[in-house]
């Protein structure tokens, strides 16, 4: 408050720093909200798209028939790593399908309503501000009164009597400052008269079903009709949130999954990794795994689903090895052995116990894990084998 408490800087100074606070915070909202131009290119939202990360605005990268939205702003002024680079295509196609939704009829009418109470909200805000400054401004009058009535030789009260006058002036001060600041700052509302309410709604009808057949320049020119802005933000799993600015200042705010170009030693994919180690464990196969993954909602850093050259790159990269082949590098499960092992220990070949097996013989089925026969690892199966060997008994089970 001016000429009220000793200043920490000039009242020149102070009202220079709101002027240039305000005229920072003008360039921002135009930033925000500009109808750029149209751009040649593939692109439908050229121009319009701002990086979630840092603010600035994103570039369109071209390659082949693809392109990307880039942020190359950090990378570029201080070396660092770009903020990031999104498949255009599907940010394009998540915002088209959010146009196309606004100007359902249904929606127009939602419009106009939320416009409505918008405006009731508005007022009603005004209405509870005046009674605040009303209610405060009798405050500060009666803690005036109080205190030009004391008497001076009472210091303590004249003393408390003050700073309950001081008190009351700030929070009148405060509150007709918010009430200033809201009656500046109206909200912007959109107004739909009634021709335009039913040119929308035949629009809406019929463009979703002819939006494919325009030209790019047509659906860059209609979505700028609606669309002042796009800011994207990536996480880590691939997810852009995608916020829309609408003219007027409504905000629609979604979600996009956009391929990656490496998860490589990543967070998502120690995850991955993480389950296809439980999964191997229990003796899945590669077929199983990805069928697993792709049923529980994982997908690859380029989207889509997983494949069985997808998991076994990682398998590789991991070094995690299917159950029988680390049965056959020696990592075998305690009290049991192979066939290879049990024949040498019976002195017959390894095509002999297989045979037996074929024909019923030796009564055994393959280890659900591993994949494979496994026989005990004890004296009492080695000297059934050989009775079978000798002919002493029909068959030996296990």
């Amino acid at each position: 408050m001016k000429d009220v408490y000793p200043a920490f800087i000039s009242w020149d100074k102070w009202e220079q720093i709101q002027a240039k606070l305000a005229e920072n915070h003008r360039t921002m909202q135009s930033r925000f909200t500009r109808r750029d131009a149209s751009r040649k290119g593939a692109s439908l939202l050229a121009g319009l798209v701002r990086c979630g990360k840092c603010g600035h605005a994103m570039r369109v990268a071209y390659k082949d028939k693809r392109f990307q939205y880039l942020c190359s702003k950090l990378q570029g002024e201080l070396r660092q790593e770009a903020c990031q680079y999104l498949s255009g295509k599907r940010i394009d196609e998540v915002v088209v399908a959010e146009f196309l939704s606004a100007i359902a009829p249904a929606n127009i009418d939602a419009l106009q309503a939320a416009t409505d109470r918008q405006l009731v909200s508005h007022h009603d805000q005004l209405k509870h501000l005046r009674q605040d400054v009303q209610r405060l401004s009798y405050a500060a009058t009666r803690a005036e009164r109080q205190y030009n009535h004391v008497d001076p030789e009472n210091r303590l009260i004249a003393a408390s009597l003050e700073r309950r006058w001081e008190q009351a002036l700030e929070e009148l001060e405060h509150a007709r400052q918010i009430l200033g600041d809201r009656q500046t700052d109206p909200p912007r509302l959109v107004k739909v008269s009634a021709r335009d309410r039913k040119a929308f709604s035949d629009v809406g009808k019929q463009l979703p079903s002819i939006w494919g057949d325009l030209s790019i320049e047509s659906r860059k020119a209609l979505l700028r009709t609606l669309v002042t802005g796009v800011n994207l933000d990536r996480g880590d799993d691939g997810i852009v949130k995608v916020c829309i600015v609408w003219r007027g200042g409504l905000v629609t705010q979604t979600e996009q999954a956009v391929p990656i170009h490496s998860r490589r030693y990543g967070e998502l994919e120690q995850r991955v990794v993480k389950r296809v180690r439980e999964l191997n464990e229990t003796g899945a196969k590669t077929d199983e795994i990805l069928s697993c993954l792709n049923g529980e909602g994982f997908f690859p850093c380029r989207g889509g689903q997983f494949t069985t050259g997808i998991v076994m790159k990682l398998k590789h990269r991991y070094g995690i090895t299917s159950k029988l082949e680390a049965l056959r590098q020696g990592n075998q499960p305690p009290h049991k052995c192979t066939t290879d092992q049990i024949a040498e220990e019976v002195g017959v070949k390894r095509e002999w116990i297989y045979r037996k097996i074929s024909r019923g013989k030796i009564r055994i089925e393959k280890d659900d894990v591993y994949g494979c026969y496994l026989f005990p690892r004890t004296k009492l199966a080695v000297r059934e084998l050989r009775r079978l060997k000798e002919g002493k008994c029909a068959h030996v089970s296990f």
